[in-house]
């Protein structure tokens, strides 16, 4: 019998540690921390993921299969409790990893040249996530018009990722409070 590859639990094992390292040093750090967070030769991160770029690359593939995937999975049960429940899809939790917010705001904020299929990932996903709340949002409000649904899903998206990114600054705690407040009132003026 023939020896199991480690192919893939390596790529995992790299792209883990190149979270932790985004967390640390940023987006643009050297491939030799990577390796020596990872416990693996540079050599190694290469062989299995490929240049510092396509590693990001790696990363945001992940990204983009992975929240939309989440948010799918909540919305059939937050459509159940109605909009608090729609609010705990957005709201309620971390809806993404700093670090994962670190490595998309790295890629929407280079020169377009530089990820330009990593940014076709995000807009795809971006754009799942919309979709998904959107009919969330229809299928709990159905008098409400499909534009008004897409509105506030997209609103509410904006509102969470932004929440999300400056929630490292360590403002006050009533902001938490207040921008969910607000994206309660966008839902509630779905029901008229």
């Amino acid at each position: 019998m023939g020896r199991k590859s480690i192919a893939a639990a390596r790529r995992a094992e790299i792209l883990a540690a190149f979270e932790r390292c985004i967390g640390r040093y940023g987006i643009d750090v050297a491939l030799d921390r990577i390796a020596e967070e990872a416990g693996v030769q540079r050599s190694l991160i290469r062989h299995y993921l490929g240049n510092r770029d396509e590693v990001v690359m790696q990363l945001v593939v992940r990204i983009a299969e992975e929240y939309p995937r989440k948010v799918a999975a909540q919305m059939d049960l937050a459509v159940e409790r109605g909009g608090a429940g729609i609010l705990e899809v957005f709201f309620g939790h971390d809806m993404i990893k700093p670090t994962d917010v670190e490595a998309l705001n790295a890629v929407l904020n280079a020169p377009p040249e530089r990820y330009p299929q990593a940014r076709d990932l995000v807009a795809q996903a971006c754009e799942a996530i919309v979709t998904q709340a959107t009919a969330g949002l229809a299928r709990l409000y159905p008098q409400a018009p499909q534009a008004h649904c897409r509105a506030v899903a997209y609103s509410l998206f904006c509102m969470a990722m932004a929440h999300d990114d400056f929630r490292w600054l360590g403002l006050d705690a009533r902001y938490n409070e207040m921008v969910r407040e607000q994206a309660a009132q966008l839902i509630n003026a779905l029901g008229g």
